[in-house]
């Protein structure tokens, strides 16, 4: 026992600069490279990233971008009147085969889309190697012919295929659009539409420049080539880019952000200018126009974190968060450090602060709930991408690793508790105890309590123990314990000692439910200890080597001194004080009185709710100045009073005002119902015939002195 309170109280001394190391050692792993590269956490933090991006929600499309959609393989002519494709060679030449189709529909789109006011055209359409139909001229002229009438209006993109690695260089091929199509200038009428993946198959960054050298591993900071949304925001405004690789897409929102206009509609001249989708005639009024595939059998749609989108869209979403200037920030190195500092060093506070598990459990979910805030209104209003794994993980790790550290070390310290109130203790209060550490390590160094005493004892123990043997005593007495105990550990009462044959028991010395309710426990445990006497009697009458017991129980309630005393090799938890010597006085008389229990004064008036009780005496013990109204119970409170309770009430009331021959004669009335036998009856009458022979003193108030201890 003291080995094990020698530790805890050790680890105790050293609860805060564990706590702080436990936390400090959490930060150090945050800030190692491999916590950096660790997949798992690469793949929190990007989940992390798009619940931003769904708790902030849908932003309003940018007004200088349109989205015309490639939604079908090849348009059927039943879609459009006769007179509708006599007038469009465009929609002559998507009827007449699926996609992909003949180039020169991208020339006559381009015509298209200028005349009606765009200022920028970028076409994500992945142009191979040249065409050749037998039907006629491949288009690879005409769309030539069209990039170079608007040049520096419009681009086509391009894209990049891995083939492998060798000799520690990427083995990669660009897929640029054929000669055909191209003049040699090529960079200013392409740019590349390939952004890479992060690793869960999810586009949430963009490279705004790259190189051809930097793709093969050769040139780490080549920046020679555009990105598809980049040129085309070039070209519209003069812009450049952000400088920088790897930056995070601002996606203003999920699929069909922007109005999906279907490309065949640009050809027909009542789409355009009567229908609303269009905006009559001004929805590519001085915009950039994005035109691509959306149909899913095509396959050209990508994983976001708003969900899937078409190719097409993502391009117009980061072309749009460049026009905007809304493209998204990411906190410095150093400002990460400080915050998963930060969040080491606050909970850290809070569990070397605060005590108890709810209310440090509850600050440390405010805590998390507080960054975790504070992260999205930095995301959603200052564009600022907080990392969140680190953070949380220091907010979490301490706050969960302390929690169950101090836990820990707090069952280890309800051990050594529970070692020493199993001593001194019933269980069950032990439990209560237990819950209420602290005010019970107050009260080991003393404390007054109001206390609810019973004090049990049997009666010619000193005779029995001599005439029987040592084995046969010691028996006897175990099953009578038994047969004691239990009551009282029933009702909640703390069993402070064995003294002898005596049991002393106490309620409110450690846990009180109201003096109300501890006396009652206490009356409740006498009555029960009263009938479980009866039952072991029963029993022990067949028995040769047992014999029957008689006992007295004492009840007060007063204040005493609570707290441990004695040696530094033997101590114990008791109750001292007058109230303990008037509960032991109170059961002695239980011999003068021929009752089995006596109760004080004090009790009766907090129990006279729940118990029936006969008045025996206003008693004057031995060392007490002032005289003890003592009752002795009779019952429950839901029985009915026995029928010569109140005359016999009203007898001591006779004789307490000096009307000695009529309280006599209601005594010796009140004996007769109850068959001559009844002791308190034959007392008070003898008592009012001795007063009638010599009346008492004028001061008298009925008070009787006992003269046994």
């Amino acid at each position: 026992m003291s080995a094990l309170r020698d530790w805890t109280w050790r680890i105790a001394r050293w609860r805060i600069p564990i706590v702080l190391g436990m936390a400090l050692a959490l930060f150090g792993v945050t800030e190692l490279p491999l916590f950096e590269r660790f997949a798992p956490r690469q793949k929190v933090e990007q989940y992390l990233i798009d619940l931003r991006f769904r708790a902030r929600g849908r932003l309003e499309p940018h007004p200088q971008i349109a989205l015309v959609c490639i939604r079908n393989e090849a348009p059927r002519a039943s879609d459009f009147a006769p007179e509708e494709l006599a007038a469009s060679e465009a929609l002559r030449l998507m009827v007449e085969r699926s996609f992909p189709w003949n180039r020169a529909v991208y020339a006559l789109l381009l015509d298209r889309l200028f005349a009606a006011g765009a200022r920028v055209v970028a076409l994500d359409v992945i142009f191979g190697s040249a065409q050749h139909f037998e039907t006629g001229p491949d288009g690879d002229a005409a769309l030539r012919a069209a990039l170079e009438k608007y040049r520096g209006r419009v681009e086509i993109g391009w894209k990049i295929s891995a083939q492998g690695e060798e000799h520690g260089l990427h083995e990669v091929r660009f897929s640029y659009p054929p000669p055909s199509i191209l003049p040699e200038d090529r960079e200013e009428f392409s740019g590349y539409v390939f952004h890479y993946l992060d690793n869960d198959m999810v586009y949430r960054r963009v490279d705004y420049r790259t190189s051809e050298l930097r793709e093969m591993n050769m040139e780490p900071e080549g920046a020679d080539l555009l990105s598809f949304a980049a040129k085309a925001v070039r070209q519209a405004t003069g812009k450049e880019p952000p400088a920088g690789y790897r930056q995070l897409i601002n996606y203003q929102g999920g699929a069909k952000t922007y109005i999906h206009l279907p490309l065949e509609n640009v050809f027909l001249d009542r789409a355009i200018n009567e229908s609303r989708q269009f905006d009559f005639g001004k929805v590519f009024k001085d915009k950039i126009v994005f035109v691509g595939v959306t149909a899913n059998i095509l396959h050209d749609t990508v994983n976001t974190p708003f969900g899937e989108m078409a190719g097409v869209e993502m391009h117009a979403q980061v072309a749009a968060d460049l026009l905007a200037g809304t493209t998204l920030r990411e906190s410095s190195a150093q400002a990460n450090r400080y915050s998963a500092l930060a969040c080491v060093l606050l909970p850290a506070l809070v569990l070397l602060s605060v005590r108890g598990a709810l209310p440090q459990t509850a600050l440390l979910v405010s805590l998390v709930a507080g960054f975790c805030v504070a992260a999205q209104i930095a995301f959603a209003h200052y564009r600022m991408v907080i990392p969140m794994t680190a953070p949380l993980l220091c907010l979490v790790g301490t706050g969960s690793g302390g929690v169950i550290f101090q836990w820990l070390l707090e069952q280890a310290q309800r051990r050594r508790l529970r070692g020493v109130l199993n001593v001194h203790l019933s269980k069950n209060v032990a439990d209560v105890i237990l819950a209420e550490r602290q005010s019970f390590e107050a009260a080991l160094r003393g404390k007054t309590k109001l206390v609810t005493v019973l004090f049990s004892d049997i009666r010619s123990f000193t005779s029995w123990s001599e005439s029987v043997s040592p084995a046969q005593l010691v028996a006897q007495l175990n099953e009578y314990f038994l047969a004691m105990v239990d009551p009282i550990l029933a009702q909640d009462g703390t069993l402070q000692k064995f003294i002898g044959d005596a049991i002393l028991a106490a309620w409110g010395d450690t846990y009180s439910r109201g003096a109300a309710e501890d006396a009652t426990r206490a009356v409740r445990a006498a009555l029960a200890m009263r009938d479980a006497l009866v039952r072991v009697n029963e029993g022990w009458r067949e028995r040769e080597d047992r014999r029957e017991l008689t006992t007295g129980i004492g009840i007060n309630h007063g204040e005493v001194t609570v707290g441990e005393v004695g040696h530094p090799v033997r101590r114990e938890f008791t109750v001292l004080g007058d109230a303990i010597n008037l509960a032991a006085r109170l059961e002695s008389a239980t011999k003068q009185f021929h009752a089995d229990i006596l109760i004080g004064g004090s009790v009766e008036i907090l129990t006279r709710h729940a118990f029936l009780y006969r008045r025996v005496d206003r008693a004057a013990f031995m060392g007490k100045k002032q005289p003890v109204e003592v009752f002795t119970p009779l019952s429950a409170s839901t029985l009915p009073p026995p029928s010569w309770l109140a005359d016999y009430h009203l007898a001591i009331d006779l004789y307490r005002a000096r009307q000695f021959s009529e309280a006599a004669a209601l005594f010796q009335t009140v004996n007769a119902v109850l068959d001559g036998g009844d002791f308190l009856c034959r007392m008070y009458a003898e008592r009012c015939e001795e007063c009638v022979r010599t009346p008492p003193a004028a001061e008298w108030d009925g008070a009787h002195i006992l003269k046994e201890k």
